[in-house]
């Protein structure tokens, strides 16, 4: 992982001499902490990196995760067995360290406050860089992102089989997540959506107890991770026969999110691509399109920028992003057709391949 390091001060735009990365207690989890050692398993809670100018980097590690710590990350390792140790090794650490970069977006306050007391050198913030630096993905992310796609887009296909009469939204969710898990996910990307006719008009609804009922949209939205590294899908089904409107709805959707997915590209502004996909559903459903068109995926399912009419949002190579277009209409029910891609040179690579035309059950 020094290759990491290295790219984390080119990338920097500060003289700094060391940065110091710290990981919390769930869920205060800093992804820096793996992004930089390269690890992908344990919960390494308290743990800290002290990566240098030089390119060396020191993983301070409890004695609860030494074994995965020298298996899985090429940093340097020092155990310790309590909080005094950790203590006196990132002091020694940082004895000759004039300027100190810090992730002031994971830190609290109070550790912030303990690392005064252990250093006396200047301290600014440098998490503008991991962001930038995260957003393009190297050879083994985007190995394990297709992986988790590939997980996600399996369990999407299966999802009809389990849509029937009077299944409830929670329980349409626990089965998509049982089925990650047994299809070789290592953890949920995030808690599993599953929303029944008019709360499918919700983006982000919660699961209930309601139950299916005939003609009715089904929407499910969910992701896998591998090894850490996110994926997210989204699919909508009709569940009995779709009235002329419902497939009108659908119809747009999937022409929005297919030209969207069209236009992106090395050099494209996702801000365009947005507009696109929000120009095609404003001609039919105006106003309707509730959200962005997408977010990056990373390490976190949100990892970073998002295709917006917002802001301004340059596509590279090699990153991956999300494209989401839906339509939401309160006395009908929602559809979101939502695939993850990976930017290339030329045009978008679709990682999640689940089919995705209109489906009645």
């Amino acid at each position: 992982m020094k290759g990491r390091i290295k790219k984390i001060f080119s990338n920097s735009g500060k003289e700094v001499d060391a940065i110091l990365i710290g990981n919390g207690q769930h869920p205060n989890v800093d992804l820096n902490f793996f992004y930089t050692s390269g690890i992908t398993s344990g919960a390494f809670e308290g743990c800290l990196i002290v990566a240098k100018s030089n390119g060396k980097g020191y993983l301070l590690t409890s004695e609860l995760e030494e074994l995965i710590a020298r298996k899985e990350t090429k940093l340097g390792v020092i155990v310790f067995k309590n909080k005094e140790e950790r203590e006196l090794h990132l002091k020694e650490l940082l004895s000759d360290v004039n300027t100190l970069g810090i992730n002031s977006n994971s830190l609290s306050y109070k550790q912030y406050s303990d690392i005064s007391k252990f250093t006396k050198a200047k301290i600014t913030d440098v998490s503008d860089t991991f962001s930038k630096i995260r957003s393009i993905k190297d050879k083994n992310e985007i190995k394990l992102i297709s992986k988790a796609c590939k997980i996600s887009s399996k369990v999407a296909s299966q999802l009809k089989s389990f849509i029937k009469l009077g299944t409830t939204e929670n329980q349409l969710s626990s089965k998509i997540s049982t089925l990650l898990l047994e299809n070789g996910a290592t953890n949920l990307a995030f808690p599993t959506i599953a929303a029944f006719g008019k709360n499918s008009s919700r983006p982000h609804h919660s699961p209930t107890d309601k139950k299916l009922q005939k003609n009715e949209f089904v929407l499910a939205d969910f992701g896998a991770e591998s090894n850490r590294y996110a994926s997210d899908i989204s699919r909508t089904f009709v569940f009995g026969k779709a009235h002329k409107k419902m497939k009108e709805i659908y119809e747009t959707v999937l022409d929005a999110q297919l030209q969207a997915i069209g236009m992106i590209r090395d050099g494209v502004n996702g801000k365009g691509v947005d507009k696109l996909a929000r120009s095609i559903i404003d001609k039919k459903f105006k106003g309707r399109f509730i959200h962005s068109l997408g977010h990056e995926v990373g390490l976190s399912v949100h990892d970073g920028k998002n295709l917006s009419s917002q802001a301004d949002f340059i596509l590279k190579e090699n990153m991956v992003v999300t494209v989401e277009p839906g339509i939401y209409i309160p006395s009908i029910g929602g559809v979101r057709i939502e695939d993850t891609v990976l930017v290339t040179r030329n045009k978008a690579k679709i990682l999640t391949n689940a089919p995705k035309e209109l489906i009645e059950i």
